[in-house]
Order: structure tokens, then C-alpha cells, then sequence
């Protein structure tokens, strides 16, 4: 899978979720319905775990491919904060507890280099790391 491949599939599932949370004819399923923390759960398992799929692929990506990424996870903040399109995104992140794409990436590789580090048959992992 290419750098450009994981791009689009997550921007495909943004799109396919967010059309079936505000048609019209989905008023079952539309963010009138849900509560703020139940529209949470729904983007952070549809949407930004897909954005935490394949981290070491997305390291050093070009700037252009991640800013895609960046408006799919600002669009998602949005509908869980019910935000409108000239609303400061920063709080809605912060008050969700998000980082940007760009930082989220460098976390969860970080977390996993950790992880690794801590167990006892990672001597190798130290060694060759070198964040």
C-alpha cells in the first residue's frame, strides 16, 4: 500500500461517513440524534483510527497529501462539535483531545519505539533507534 493509496482510503472513508450522517434521508443516523460523546465514538472508530492506520507509512509524507488528511480530521471535529465552517478549529481539537495529523503520526511512532523499548528482548530496538 503507498503513502498515496492510505491517503485516499481515508479520505473515502471520511466522505462515506459524513454523507450517511447528514443526508436528509438519514435523519436515523444524523448528529441531531446522537449525543455529542456517542458522535465521538462513531468518528473515532470510523474515521480517526482509519487516520492512526499505518503511522510508519505516513512519516515524511509530502505536506500536500497530509493537509488532505488534516481538513478530514478538522471536518470531523467539526461534526462532533456541531462547528460551523468559520469556527477556530483549534479549540474543538483541544476540547476533543486531538492532535494534528502531523504531530499524530510522530506520537504514535514514538508510543511504539517506547513500547517496544520497555520489553526485555528489545535490546536491538535500542540500539538502533534514534528518536
Amino acid at each position: 500500500m503507498t503513502d498515496d493509496n492510505t491517503v485516499q482510503n481515508t479520505i473515502r472513508i471520511w466522505w462515506c461517513f459524513h454523507i450517511s450522517t447528514t443526508h436528509p434521508t438519514r435523519k436515523i443516523t444524523s448528529t441531531e440524534f446522537l449525543t455529542e460523546e456517542a458522535c465521538k465514538t462513531l468518528v473515532q472508530a470510523l474515521v480517526i483510527s482509519r487516520l492512526d492506520y499505518a503511522n510508519a507509512l505516513l512519516y515524511g509524507v509530502p505536506s500536500s497529501s497530509l493537509s488532505r488528511l488534516q481538513r478530514v480530521q478538522h471536518a470531523a471535529a467539526r461534526l462532533v462539535m456541531k462547528a460551523r465552517c468559520n469556527d477556530h478549529i483549534t479549540t474543538a481539537l483541544r476540547d476533543l483531545h486531538w492532535l494534528p495529523v502531523r504531530r499524530r503520526i510522530k506520537y504514535k511512532i514514538i508510543l511504539a519505539i517506547s513500547s517496544s523499548c520497555r520489553r526485555p528482548s528489545a535490546e536491538i530496538v535500542r540500539q538502533k533507534s534514534h528518536f
